[in-house]
């Protein structure tokens, strides 16, 4: 006898998929914020403010990416968080790394560890957020007659 065929929408989606939608959705703000922060660097004098702003795009990003991961995730959503901002890190890092080594300037491992302790921080963070958001939902009362 054949076995009912379940929708897609109702399992829960598998981790790689959690962590590459978190990702996706923090490398939405991060790429152009690394490629706005590796244009800027090279302008003389350097716009202090402007570069600013993209470390703070980049922060945005990986939370984001935590967000997404955590929101979804089935289980474990701080380790799902975590593994979408390293992922989205890892491409902003190669971004930087490439524009330091295109204007001719060495590469900080201080700075690169700084900024990925920040990400993992953040993206944890954006992770219980989004978790909490979920479990939130989901203990609300039904109204009558009605679905979430």
């Amino acid at each position: 006898m054949a076995q009912p065929v379940t929708p897609a929408s109702t399992s829960p989606p598998s981790g790689g998929l959690v962590v590459a939608r978190g990702a996706a959705h923090g490398l939405l703000i991060g790429v152009p914020a690394a490629l706005i922060n590796v244009f800027l660097a090279d302008q003389e004098p350097q716009p202090k403010a402007a570069l600013n702003a993209t470390l703070v795009g980049l922060l945005v990003g990986f939370w984001l990416a935590g967000f997404i991961a955590g929101r979804e995730a089935p289980t474990n959503p701080a380790r799902h968080g975590a593994l979408a901002g390293l992922v989205v890190l890892t491409l902003v890092e190669v971004i930087g790394v490439l524009g330091r080594l295109d204007r001719g300037r060495a590469i900080s491992v201080a700075a690169m560890a700084v900024l990925g302790l920040a990400a993992t921080a953040l993206a944890v963070n954006g992770a219980g957020v989004g978790a909490r958001r979920v479990a939130r939902k989901l203990s609300e009362p039904t109204p009558p007659g009605g679905t979430l």
